[in-house]
């Protein structure tokens, strides 16, 4: 209520009614709205300047007051027009660029106390009423400062905004192991293709050794007779002990130990090379 005091004791001499004050009142909450005072009367006249004190003459007419707004962007004029009816005054507002109009009526003696015109301490009553009638019923919603301005954040905050909150910029990133990419899913199923296909080349290389035994009248030599299973094939070889079946036959036991495909795929490649040379000799 600072500046309305300062208003109200602008213009304390030209109150000489209860309607003067009320004038004034409502003239404030317009300003504080943001908006200011053009001047008097319906039309625009020459040389006139916004403020937020009421202009000359504004009190002359105790009938009719007319005043007239521009807002602190220079988007919209306002009119504001109060006529008095016995012990009330009837307030009609209109916005020249929507043109829009509010009214309120307002009866005076609830808000202005005629026997303190000249106090401003007790001047005016029931204040708080007053102006949630006014900003429901009459007033223009409040204009801010810059409003409708996109608000620009300092080109530091944007930065900031940017990076993650809790990276620190002078750290420097660890190197760690370079990630290994998954195996190909065709080089899978590849492998699981060749482990099926040695398997049954096992199978078939048991049951074909085991035909040509009969056929040749010979017998498995994984015996008590043969070597340790530990002793290289070369040293079989040259020992004299193994005949090309019975190679065969003693390669084929000795693959159950082996666990590794690339294992299995050179005594199976030894099995296939030894069943060659067991049909040579035979025929």
């Amino acid at each position: 209520m600072a500046g309305l005091e300062l208003l109200f004791n602008c213009v304390a001499n030209s109150i000489t009614c209860s309607q003067d004050a009320l004038i004034c009142f409502v003239h404030w909450e317009i300003v504080k709205s943001g908006y200011k005072c053009l001047g008097i009367g319906d039309e625009p006249k020459d040389g006139e300047k916004s403020s937020e004190l009421l202009p000359p003459g504004w009190s002359e007419s105790k009938e009719l007051y007319a005043l007239r707004y521009r807002s602190n962007d220079d988007k919209s004029n306002l009119l504001l027009k109060a006529f008095t009816v016995d012990s009330t005054l009837i307030f009609n507002l209109m916005d020249s660029t929507t043109e829009k109009v509010t009214d309120l009526t307002v009866n005076v003696s609830e808000y202005v106390d005629e026997a303190n015109l000249q106090t401003f301490e007790s001047v005016f009553k029931n204040t708080d009423e007053l102006i949630t009638k006014l900003k429901s019923s009459l007033l223009p919603p409040k204009k801010e400062e810059g409003q409708g301005k996109t608000e620009k954040k300092p080109k530091s905050q944007r930065v900031s905004n940017l990076r993650d909150p809790h990276s620190d910029p002078l750290l420097i990133p660890s190197r760690g192991p370079p990630s290994r990419q998954p195996p190909n899913c065709s080089m899978r199923a590849l492998t699981a293709a060749l482990c099926l296909l040695f398997e049954a080349l096992r199978v078939l290389c048991v049951w074909r050794c085991r035909l040509w035994t009969e056929r040749l009248g010979e017998r498995c030599p994984v015996s008590a007779s043969l070597p340790t299973k530990t002793a290289s094939l070369g040293d079989l070889g040259k020992s004299g002990w193994l005949k090309p079946t019975q190679t065969f036959i003693y390669l084929l036991e000795r693959s159950h130990e082996i666990s590794s495909l690339r294992s299995d795929s050179l005594t199976f490649i030894s099995c296939l090379f030894c069943m060659s040379l067991s049909i040579k000799k035979n025929k």
